[in-house]
């Protein structure tokens, strides 16, 4: 490639461009190969189905999702308002990334289907994150429960 990007990564690159300016619907393979500057059956040799190129695209938009929390959330910060401010970051990224949010949540692709490879390396991106989802609520969970005031004793 002339720009000196791998073409595997330059076919995702691709791939995420047009799904945040055309939506999910204008992501064949032809016309990302096209956009890459590469014949159409070049990308066959990186994601041998639409779907693994799919997914990997999917996978971008897991990453940043990731980012977008990290640099938001504080590991030291108020369980309560932790949480509050994940719905508030993950909601905003739905509605300022909608095309990328359906495709990251496209169940073909999170299933895989017959595509033990493309559906690893979604995973890998997808059960860390909603790991540390669930870490943040059970947190704020532990919290809320130690604030209780306890029970006095029965009369």
């Amino acid at each position: 490639m002339e720009d000196g990007t791998p073409l595997r990564e330059r076919l995702v690159d691709v791939g995420v461009e047009i799904v945040a300016a055309e939506g999910i619907a204008a992501l064949g393979l032809r016309e990302i190969a096209r956009r890459a500057g590469v014949s159409h059956g070049a990308p066959r040799r990186y994601f041998p189905t639409h779907r693994s190129l799919l997914s990997a695209i999917a996978g971008r938009g897991f990453d940043a999702l990731k980012d977008r929390l990290d640099t938001s959330l504080r590991p030291d910060g108020d369980p309560r308002a932790q949480v509050c401010l994940l719905a508030d970051v993950y909601v905003g990224f739905a509605v300022e990334h909608r095309p990328m949010f359906e495709l990251m949540f496209r169940h073909d692709l999170l299933d895989g289907g017959d595509e033990a490879d493309s559906r690893s390396r979604l995973r890998e991106k997808t059960l860390p994150l909603f790991a540390s989802l669930v870490a943040l609520i059970a947190r704020h969970q532990r919290t809320r429960a130690a604030r209780r005031p306890s029970p006095g004793p029965e009369p």
